[in-house]
């Protein structure tokens, strides 16, 4: 990451996105806002996991969900 990123308050009107990856030693995910009129998103909620050796053997489909 470029910059370090402040979480914002979720708004109970606007809709949610999540947006989540993995890769062969974790998967991480981040839930977020699009503000009206503004071409970036506000991030509410990061996470992050490390996957123990059996979890690293599982298909990457099955490490996302």
């Amino acid at each position: 990451m470029a910059q370090a990123i402040t979480l914002s308050a979720p708004d109970p009107q606007l809709p949610f996105t999540i947006f989540a990856d993995a890769s062969g030693i974790g998967a991480g995910c981040a839930l977020a806002q699009l503000q009206p009129g503004e071409d970036a998103y506000k991030f509410l909620h990061m996470a992050s996991t490390k996957f123990t050796q059996v979890q690293r053997r599982w298909d990457t489909t099955d490490r996302e969900v």
